[in-house]
């Protein structure tokens, strides 16, 4: 089992953070706990675990191990047409701009996220981690895109994507005062256009496996399950140094 530092992590989150993928055809209770151990003697603070679908024996064992278990990752794939007959709507457009209304659709998206749920995060790490990303969706950073359904300062509905040979959706939420509106329909119908314009054959997206309403909308837009992942993570007492940093980079 291969341990790799996730240094933005580490640096964004101020405490060190690594993760592992065990092989898929040797996964035990023994094999995460050598690496929580290894964790700890490099002084990790939080180890991410990536496992393949588990059975509720072997979830149960790690958990009782101090192992959380923390959401399964569904990823979702859809090939996309080279060429679109949609036109334009006009009521989805770009955003540049952030608003209070926009960050609240940003955390919306984020409902079921292991950053959220877990209550080791003490620093408001998933606040600060969708602010993150909304900031840098909204400067392009990478070419990245934001598209609202509405107003920029009262958007109904928001979607970002991270253009690529595939183009990946980021955050992507409706107000729940409008569900059921078909919002969340034609801001994937821009999704598509904004891969057939970048000339990209597939669009991805990963959710929760929890959160069934996001499953199930993306089954019925046309996409298919490309793979499932059970997330763990590992948390680590800090030493007393890192302890001293982590009070100077809370917020």
């Amino acid at each position: 089992m291969r341990m790799v530092s996730r240094d933005w992590d580490s640096v964004f989150f101020g405490y060190p953070v690594a993760a592992v993928e065990p092989d898929p055809s040797s996964v035990s209770v023994a094999e995460v706990v050598a690496a929580r151990e290894e964790a700890s003697g490099r002084g990790i603070r939080l180890l991410y675990v990536f496992l393949p679908p588990v059975d509720e024996a072997l979830r149960s064992a790690l958990q009782r191990e101090g192992i959380r278990a923390v959401g399964s990752k569904v990823e979702y794939a859809k090939d996309v047409p080279a060429s679109s007959t949609a036109g334009a709507d006009p009521e989805i457009i770009p955003c540049r701009a952030g608003s209070p209304a926009l960050e609240r659709l940003a955390f919306q998206s984020g409902k079921y996220s292991r950053f959220r749920l877990d209550d080791g995060f003490r620093h408001q790490e998933f606040e600060r981690l969708y602010r993150e990303w909304l900031t840098g969706s909204l400067a392009g950073t990478d070419g990245k895109c934001v598209f609202v359904a509405g107003e920029e300062t009262h958007p109904l509905g928001m979607i970002t994507l991270e253009p690529g040979e595939t183009v990946r959706i980021g955050l992507f939420a409706v107000d729940p005062a409008h569900h059921r509106r078909g919002i969340g329909r034609r801001l994937m119908d821009r999704a598509e256009q904004f891969c057939v314009q970048r000339r990209a054959r597939e669009l991805r997206v990963a959710t929760q496996a929890e959160n069934r309403p996001a499953c199930l909308f993306y089954e019925s837009s046309g996409f298919a399950k490309a793979g499932e992942t059970d997330i763990f993570h590992v948390w680590l007492p800090p030493r007393p140094a890192e302890r001293m940093q982590e009070r100077r980079t809370s917020p």
